[in-house]
């Protein structure tokens, strides 16, 4: 899911999870000071790893886009560990 927040007009994204597919809920946001986080894209690793994929960019004070991100997010294991990268 993406939005955007009226005051910064950032866009952001929210992580959901369900047990059975039918009901879901809200288990995290996804979002970066000063990037403009958009289109997130779900990926399975070879290693079986969830990894959530999105583009951002950040403006400079005019507004004009500046620069391109790639930001990557995964899953984590109930430990918290995740994949070295």
């Amino acid at each position: 899911m993406n939005g955007s927040n009226s005051e910064s007009e950032k866009a952001w994204s929210t992580r959901i999870v369900s047990d059975n597919g039918d009901r879901w809920e809200s288990a995290a946001l996804i979002a970066e000071d000063g990037i403009d986080l958009r289109d997130p894209k779900l990926s399975i690793m070879p290693d079986g790893w969830l990894m959530l994929i999105m583009g951002g960019s950040v403006y400079d004070d005019k507004g004009t886009e500046d620069e391109n991100i790639v930001h990557r997010d995964f899953d984590a294991e109930p430990s918290g560990n995740s994949p070295d990268c």
